[in-house]
């Protein structure tokens, strides 16, 4: 019940409520984070994306069932695309010509991570044209060791 109180609290802008559902939550949210992406820098970006949300958008928390289920809930969504933006990383710095092609064509280790990064890829570009895909890529390559930008 008191975290109802706290929610409706946050809702309003109050910093001392969200910082006691943080200082209550934060373990399990870090934790969970940690052991999902392996990492200590992906768990505190999640960790810190989880929290967030919380912030920005209390009432999507306010429906669920229980405050550690709803966290836990959007720390796998935000693991999961953090994931995919990862194995997405790799794939196109082995090849970054890979947005023109039809289907990858990627010699890797592990062809089902080459699988999945292009999957979420497709998704992602789906309804994109061309030079929207390609901007896309840019976007995903920035940050990457040996991309340049101009």
């Amino acid at each position: 019940m008191e975290e109802r109180v706290l929610l409706k609290g946050i809702l309003h802008g109050s910093v001392p409520a969200f910082r006691k559902l943080t200082a209550e939550y934060i373990p399990l949210v870090s934790r969970t984070s940690y052991r999902i992406m392996c990492d200590r820098s992906d768990s505190e970006y999640v960790t810190k994306e989880v929290f967030a949300s919380l912030w920005h958008d209390p009432l999507s928390y306010m429906e669920a069932d229980s405050m550690s289920d709803a966290l836990l809930k959007r720390t796998c969504i935000i693991c999961r695309r953090r994931l995919a933006r990862r194995r997405l990383y790799g794939i196109f710095s082995i090849h970054p010509d890979l947005f023109v092609m039809s289907s990858p064509s990627v010699p890797s280790a592990d062809e089902y991570i080459a699988r999945q990064a292009w999957e979420v890829f497709c998704r992602a570009s789906r309804n994109c044209s061309d030079r929207q895909r390609i901007l896309y890529t840019l976007h995903e390559l920035e940050g990457l060791p040996g991309s340049t930008s101009a």
